[in-house]
């Protein structure tokens, strides 16, 4: 098997819904080929998936023509992806002004997220009309933009053509995912083939959807331990697309490899919560107990403090000093909003790891908003 995973094959894997734009394609040129003289047996390789790992030199056989299938296939995905050669760029051909124009329109949003999102700040505003009086803060900050240079307020807002002025909510959560994909990307590539862990956590919005918060462990080239946040996940939707079976609590459990005659009748409720987790929760207690010392114990009940069951009733304003004390310039506190939706999942992995978006070019972003569908515009 490893000798298998190096040799290097650039092959075409498609893995998308049946129903989708690119499947319908995938399929047209699986009849293209077939038209060519190919055999129906390569489907394998684009429509069943291949599983005959014992002969590993069918991948040879499968990329070794170049009027082949795999070449055939692999032409039509480069032309696919490169929208210069799409029809619509051919009818809608831009000279190089409109390009330098576009660009500039887009470098202009993107700075002007970028801002936001290191901020924390909203992007929307109550009314943005021409006739409000305050349209947002993208809005508000890109009006800015174009008054500070000249450049900028020459091709965006009035003077840019009604169908690529890129400042649509539609476009900004586009800009958003892309800059959030790059991050992620830049925490990949520091991973490397190193081993890691992931940590899920729960967490609830205000409206008490639960939801996993994804964290990965590792440790990077100097021996540090890492954490990076990588964004939220809504619990029944990732059931649902795991085909995990989510019990009803109120229901009688059923317990596997056991004869139900032999077992007494309980809830799932009852078991998860007595027999699993508070069985859990007393070994954890005894590992904690012989854990903290006297310092460690006086730091939890400083923080103990601040719990804000039953209107503060456990609230010492000395514990409160004391905690201040042992952390001078770290005493600060951060709220995150940890929301279920795409936009602002997005939002809040830039907004946790900003050091790492730093590094994050425009040049990069920008690319990668332009490949996520087709645009008005060419780069």
């Amino acid at each position: 098997m490893e000798r298998f995973y190096k040799r290097k094959v650039d092959l075409v894997v498609p893995q998308v819904d049946e129903h989708s734009q690119i499947a319908q394609t995938i399929k047209k040129v699986k009849v293209d080929t077939r038209r060519n003289g190919e055999s129906k047996k390569m489907d394998s390789f684009s429509g069943k998936g291949f599983s005959n790992w014992k002969k590993p030199e069918k991948f040879g056989d499968h990329v070794r023509y170049p009027d082949g299938a795999h070449t055939y296939a692999w032409n039509k995905c480069n032309a696919l992806m490169n929208q210069k050669q799409h029809i619509a760029t051919f009818f809608h051909n831009q000279c190089r002004k409109d390009q330098v124009e576009y660009r500039i329109r887009l470098e202009s949003s993107i700075d002007c997220i970028r801002f936001l999102l290191r901020q924390g700040l909203a992007f929307r505003g109550h009314n943005e009309s021409t006739s409000s009086r305050n349209q947002g803060n993208f809005l508000e900050l890109f009006k800015f933009m174009g008054r500070l240079k000249k450049k900028i307020k020459d091709v965006t807002l009035n003077n840019a053509p009604q169908n690529a002025k890129l400042i649509s909510p539609k476009i900004q959560k586009d800009i958003v995912n892309a800059a959030t994909t790059e991050t992620i990307n830049l925490i990949i590539k520091d991973i490397g083939d190193s081993l890691f862990s992931v940590l899920i956590d729960e967490s609830r919005d205000i409206s008490m959807k639960e939801h996993m918060a994804v964290v990965l462990r590792y440790v990077d080239k100097n021996g540090c331990i890492i954490e990076r946040f990588l964004g939220l996940e809504h619990v029944p939707t990732f059931c649902q697309s795991h085909n995990i079976d989510v019990p009803e609590m109120n229901d009688v459990f059923i317990p596997r490899g056991r004869s139900r005659r032999k077992t007494y009748e309980t809830t799932n409720s009852h078991h998860y919560r007595v027999e699993l987790y508070y069985s859990i929760i007393d070994m954890q207690l005894q590992e904690l107990n012989g854990r903290f010392d006297e310092v460690n114990t006086a730091l939890l009940l400083c923080i103990a403090c601040l719990c804000p069951d039953n209107l503060f009733v456990s609230f010492e304003k000395e514990k409160l000093i004391q905690l201040a004390g042992y952390y001078p310039k770290d005493f600060s506190p951060i709220d995150l909003m940890t929301l279920d939706d795409q936009w602002l999942n997005d939002s809040l992995v830039i907004y946790i790891k900003r050091k790492i978006f730093e590094y994050v070019s425009n040049e990069c972003v920008m690319q990668r908003f332009q490949h996520m569908k087709t645009r008005r515009g060419n780069l």
